[in-house]
């Protein structure tokens, strides 16, 4: 088993550097302090002002038993780039296993690591590869069932050569490579952290709203001003009912939205203003303003519309936790 591990750089941000002053003799923590600082603040504007995920590209594909991975980037929430300069082709694959360095996540509440395994490009030379033709038959299990992974093996590497009191090579170095790796689609299950709702989601449990058209009968023979009241009123209390049923639910889906501008839940005063408005005209014995009132209505249901298709276009989310997939 390797005793090398895994490290995210964000776990514990460094908010000290050493200032040097003239003539100051400098220890290793004093320059190393330098580095950590500037890392973590490089990392933190990544993540917290670019974003997480794919940023593009990255396209998988499956031909052959060949897997071609199109060039792209994504950005780790530990701040790492994900980066493939061209897009690349793997023919052959080797386990990944134990005696690489230690990435929690691949690891079960048992200590025990699920099974992965690491592409190799065509045309490596690479003794423990094997063809991907014989990936079923090798683990038993169809390649068609796992899903790719990139991941940043990030290990700090000791090269010093010791001897019993001295060493020949003082230092250490960070070690940062991309690997690409398979894992099955039922052990990925396991990296998946709960994520925050984003704005799409909030746009998957909000229904569309058609506004109701007032619909007179073309078979009457005479139509009267009272009929063309009640078909407007009865418009009007379908949308309205309508509008109710989806506005009760903006603040359970889209608080996180709403709060930069109304402190508290605006429904109950929604509801109040809309049924206020409702009564006057329904109690109106005169039918003065009818159509205006279906107007207003139908002006709330565009807006509503706009403002839950805006939230179709936002998979984003405030401040990702460092946690969520720090080193893939």
């Amino acid at each position: 088993m390797s005793t090398l591990e895994i490290f995210t750089r964000l776990k514990d941000i460094k908010t000290y550097h050493s200032v040097f002053e003239a003539d100051q003799v400098l220890t290793h923590t004093q320059l190393n302090s330098i580095a950590a600082y500037l890392s973590a603040q490089t990392r933190l504007s990544r993540i917290q002002l670019l974003g997480v995920g794919i940023g593009a590209g990255l396209n998988i594909s499956l031909e052959d038993s060949l897997v071609t991975i199109t060039q792209g980037i994504g950005i780790t929430t530990d701040g790492d780039l994900l980066h493939l300069k061209q897009t690349k082709v793997f023919d052959q694959f080797k386990p990944y296993d134990q005696s690489k360095p230690r990435y929690d996540p691949f690891y079960n509440n048992d200590d025990m690591m699920i099974p992965v395994y690491e592409l190799v490009e065509v045309d490596s030379t690479d003794e423990d590869a094997n063809s991907l033709s014989q990936f079923e038959a090798d683990t038993g299990q169809p390649l068609s069932d796992f899903v790719a992974l990139l991941l940043m093996e990030s290990y700090l590497k000791d090269d010093d050569l010791c001897s019993g009191t001295d060493c020949d090579n003082l230092g250490q170095g960070y070690i940062d490579s991309v690997k690409v790796l398979l894992i099955n689609q039922v052990s990925l299950e396991s990296l998946n952290k709960t994520l925050p709702a984003t704005a799409h989601s909030a746009f998957e449990q909000l229904d569309e709203i058609v506004a109701e058209r007032p619909v007179i009968n073309p078979a009457t023979e005479s139509i009267s001003i009272a009929d063309i009241a009640t078909a407007y009123r009865r418009a009007n209390t379908v949308i309205r009912n309508q509008l109710n049923s989806q506005l009760s639910q903006l603040w359970s889906t889209s608080a996180v939205i709403l709060r930069d501008v109304f402190p508290s839940n605006p429904n109950p005063g929604w509801q109040t203003r809309l049924n206020t408005i409702n009564s006057n005209f329904n109690n109106r014995l005169e039918i003065t303003g009818i159509q205006y009132y279906y107007d207003f209505l139908k002006d709330l249901v565009e807006t509503y519309n706009q403002f839950r298709e805006l939230l179709f276009e936002d998979f984003t989310w405030l401040c990702p936790d460092t946690d969520s997939f720090p080193k893939h």
